[in-house]
């Protein structure tokens, strides 16, 4: 059971946008959509699932968060959270049906 006490996690959810560059083009920026209190775990302390990805031939780590905050509901995954200076690519909103006020947030993070 989730409590008021749990969020104690100060984030920002920030959405894309795309604005005119001048030069005929877009530019996409991150504003902010919700300043929000979220309980916030680790999911690689827990189950072990973060790992190492390769892109463009340099090794990066990969750490995922579980973020539960009270429902907002045009939350979707290509929003972005920003806490503590990290800034996580959302990539799953589980509604929790026993308590409808929340929902979490799966969240990675690529270092």
């Amino acid at each position: 059971m989730i409590t008021n006490r749990d969020l104690n996690n100060f984030i920002l959810i920030e959405e894309p946008r795309e604005i005119d560059d001048t030069i005929g083009g877009y530019k996409k920026i991150w504003q902010k959509k919700y300043q929000l209190w979220a309980k916030v775990e680790s999911l690689f302390n827990k189950r072990q699932i973060g790992h190492d990805i390769s892109v463009a031939k340099q090794r990066h780590s990969v750490d995922y968060y579980q973020f539960t905050i009270r429902y907002q509901s045009h939350l979707n995954r290509k929003m972005r959270i920003v806490w503590k200076e990290k800034v996580l690519t959302i990539i799953k909103i589980i509604d929790l049906p026993v308590q409808k006020n929340f929902c979490t947030l799966i969240a990675e993070e690529v270092i």
